[in-house]
């Protein structure tokens, strides 16, 4: 099997090739993106990361392959339509970073209840160790909002249950074992954003997810939340969150 391979490290060939001795790669440098003029008229597998866009126009200079190995949880950066149209599959890592992410989250989560970043920069701009305005707040008894309850969204409800947080969560499509499993409680969309001092958006994006946070339902958000996005930014709408902002709603 002849595999076309997007990588962005060195240390990737070495390992990849290590792990599949009996197939032949083609490795390019960077993404698709960074690789206009990349053709490979025989390879079976083309793999990428997050930061190849991968349409009709890249297919037509690897026209006989008919696997697309995403190596990353997410593949809106895939025309997947336009994979099967051809003939082909694509396939992702559902598990990738999944305590990764999730542990990110947290670790922003708690900078800001903890104001680590605001008293990181007095002290770098002033010398100042003083605590003035620094005072932050406890987790515990606050509630937090999970949009998107699997694996990456399971582990960061873990998390925050760990810090005795109240976890309320919405999912379109709702695991009532998980729920019983780690405390927690499906809610509708909206009543999420009403009730949550933290919204943790950890949903997949695609049609249906697009701009999740909009013009019309950024009002709704609980006043003094925080929102914390490790998922895609198209899951927010930026101008209905400025404004949010700004008038702060």
């Amino acid at each position: 099997m002849r595999i076309a391979y997007f990588y962005n490290e060195e240390w990737e060939k070495e390992f990849v090739s290590s792990r599949f001795p009996e197939d032949s790669f083609n490795f390019f440098k960077g993404s698709t993106v960074d690789n206009p003029d990349a053709v490979d008229t025989d390879a079976d597998v083309l793999s990428v990361f997050v930061n190849s866009k991968v349409d009709g126009a890249l297919l037509d200079k690897f026209p006989k392959a008919r696997l697309i190995a995403a190596r990353s949880t997410g593949f809106d950066h895939i025309d997947v339509a336009e994979v099967v149209r051809r003939g082909g599959v694509t396939a992702n890592v559902p598990t990738y970073g999944e305590h990764t992410v999730a542990e990110f989250a947290m670790a922003l989560l708690l900078s800001l209840s903890r104001r680590i970043y605001d008293a990181y920069r007095r002290i770098e701009t002033t010398g100042s160790f003083s605590q003035d305005g620094l005072r932050g707040f406890d987790l515990r008894g606050r509630t937090i909002g999970v949009v998107g309850t699997g694996h990456i969204g399971a582990h960061m409800i873990k998390m925050a249950r760990g810090f005795d947080m109240n976890v309320i969560a919405f999912d379109v499509h709702q695991n009532e074992e998980l729920a019983a499993q780690l405390g927690f409680r499906y809610v509708s969309f909206d009543d999420l954003l009403a009730g949550s001092d933290v919204i943790s958006l950890h949903a997949p994006y695609n049609p249906h997810t697009h701009h999740m946070i909009n013009q019309d339902n950024v009002g709704k958000i609980k006043r003094g939340a925080y929102i914390i996005n490790t998922a895609r930014g198209g899951l927010i709408d930026t101008a209905a969150l400025v404004r949010g902002l700004e008038e702060g709603i």
